[in-house]
Formats: structure tokens, sequence, C-alpha cells
């Protein structure tokens, strides 16, 4: 990892110029990060169109609707950072201005299968949310149990964040018979620990935004439906697949959203951007002397 050889300039920024980067970022990578990203949600997707497709199945109505949005949007909160482990291998790639092959991605981030099953399809609830969308087949009722899920969830990723960027970037092991060495769970400690304020706080705002941002997608592609096909009603196709499309869209931004803030964490923690101008004051000096 070279400082001196990035695609975004090193230095400290506030929570609402990384909301305006990772617009930017968006916009100059779509097209890779779209990619990306599209290897897991797109089975994702399908697997949670299948879980709750019978909650809206008969009829959709002032109850149904609701209920089925809501349930989708927790499956999508539980599921994203998972879902876009591709796409944060690539930012990470993308930024010290390394190789994106795509089939390369995929491999890194296959070969730490193992790690992210244990930090996100375990203890972030993907497994739990799955097992519930299949018992809510044989009773709707289990489905109340994901907003218990969902709830931990949030608590846990307020306070630790960047466990995909830790096991995806930093490559840490789970566990080490060296007890020097830097585990998953200490480097998470270390990163996460001193700055917990700042990140809860960070969590909150985000929240804000990309609740905002999932309304704006969504009446968007609704908009658009209703000129083109002169239909204004939310049927089938708006709440089964706009809706659910928003809400990837959405956190795919909240993922590079991420990327930024844990490296915006790092050069705050680990000085990136002193050491870069100490780098540049010695250069300027060795011209002097030259």
């Amino acid at each position: 990892m070279q400082l001196d050889r990035t695609r975004i300039v090193i230095r400290e920024r506030s929570s609402t110029e990384l909301l305006d980067l990772s617009l930017r970022v968006l916009g100059r990578y779509g097209k890779p990060i779209a990619l990306t990203s599209a290897i897991l949600i797109v089975p994702f997707a399908i697997l949670n169109e299948l879980l709750i497709a019978h909650l809206i199945a008969d009829e959709l109505s002032a109850l149904t609707i609701p209920q089925y949005v809501s349930v989708m949007a927790q499956l999508v909160f539980i599921e994203a950072p998972f879902a876009t482990t591709v796409t944060t291998v690539f930012l990470g790639r993308m930024m010290f201005l390394q190789e994106t092959d795509l089939r390369s991605m995929v491999h890194e981030s296959a070969a730490l299968i193992g790690r992210l099953t244990v930090t996100q399809l375990i203890k972030r609830g993907v497994f739990v949310a799955i097992a519930i969308g299949v018992l809510s087949w044989s009773d709707p009722d289990y489905i109340h149990l994901l907003w218990i899920v969902t709830i931990l969830v949030g608590i846990v990723r307020m306070g630790r964040p960047f466990i995909n960027e830790i096991v995806l970037l930093e490559k840490n092991p789970l566990r080490s018979k060296d007890k020097s060495a830097i585990t998953v769970s200490r480097r998470s400690s270390r990163l996460h620990g001193p700055s917990s304020g700042d990140l809860f706080g960070r969590s909150i705002l985000m929240s804000l935004v990309l609740f905002t941002a999932v309304c704006s997608v969504g009446l968007s592609l609704w908009f658009i439906q209703g000129l083109m096909t002169n239909l204004w009603v939310w049927g089938h196709w708006m709440i089964r697949g706009f809706v659910p499309l928003s809400m990837w869209v959405v956190a795919v931004y909240s993922t590079v959203y991420r990327f930024l803030c844990y490296l915006d964490l790092r050069i705050r923690r680990e000085g990136w951007e002193v050491e870069l101008q100490v780098r540049a004051a010695a250069a300027e000096l060795q011209g002097v002397h030259a």
C-alpha cells in the first residue's frame, strides 16, 4: 500500500464530504461497481423473493404491502454487507491503483469465505434471517422475529461497521496460536474502540440518508413506470421489482460510503495525511539542497 499512489487524495474529510465523495465514486466507477455488486446481490434478491413472496401472493392491500416492504427492507439491511463483498475488494484495489480483474477479485473474496461466513453469515444474522424466512412459510407469524434480528444487527453494526474491510482488505485471521498476532477481533477493537462516538454519529446520519435515498429512488422508478406505461398504481411490478431494486441500489451506495469512512478513520488514526506531508516536505528539502 503506497499512500502517495492513490486515486483519491489522502486527507481527513467530514461526513458530508464523504457522502458527496461517495456519489462521485459511484459516478466515476458505476459500471464496475454495478458488475461486482450484481454477483451476489442478484442471488440474494431472488432468494428474498422466494422467502417472502407468500406475504403478498394473494392480494395487494393496505396490510400486505407495508408488511412485504418492511420485511424486504430488513432482509436487505442484514444481507447487504455480505452481498457486496466483491465490491469492497474492488474499492480497495481501485483506491490503491491495483489490478481490478473481475476473476481475481472473485477468487480473492472466495478465498476468505470461511472468515466471511463467521463474521457476516453467522455473527451478523444472515443465516438467522434466512431461517426465519423459511419458517414463515409454515407460520407467517415467525416473520415478526426478524425485527429482533434487525435491531441486534443494527446495534452491532453501529459499533463495528468495518468488519468487511478488516477481513477483505487487511486479511486478518480469525484466530491465531501466536498471541501477538492481530486477529479480526483485536483489529476491530483497536480500530473501532477509540472512535465509537464518532462512528455512532455517522451511523445515525447514514440511516437518515439511506431512508431518504430509498424513498427517492423508489418514487423515481414509480414515476418512470407511470410515464412509460401510463399505470400509476403500485402493482406487483412496483412492489416486488422496483422497491427491492431501489433498496439494493442504495445498499451499494452505502457500501461505497462505508469504505470511504473506513479510509477516513485510518487516515485520522494512523496519521496518513501527516505522513504524506512529511514526505512532501522531505522531498522539497532534498530538491533545495540538490
